[in-house]
């Protein structure tokens, strides 16, 4: 074994870590937890648990519009 690999291994993973929390973070922004929750929870448990979960979880349901935002539409059209 080099004795350089200690050195250089953990300068290849920590970053490759973080950009794919970083990425599951990104897809999740349609959904309920949003970016920070899948970010958050992805560097917390692992990416690969999280990248499932995403595809497990469905996109957040549209929101209703108020009711001034009804009457400004009504009394635009």
């Amino acid at each position: 074994m080099s004795a350089a690999l200690p050195i250089i291994l953990p300068i290849i993973t920590h970053p490759a870590y973080i950009l794919a929390c970083v990425l599951i973070g990104i897809a999740g922004r349609k959904r309920r937890l949003g970016i920070f929750g899948f970010a958050l929870l992805s560097f917390l448990l692992t990416p690969l648990l999280m990248w499932f979960l995403l595809f497990m979880t469905g996109q957040r349901k549209p929101r209703h519009p108020t009711l001034e935002e009804e009457l400004e539409q009504e009394l635009e059209s």
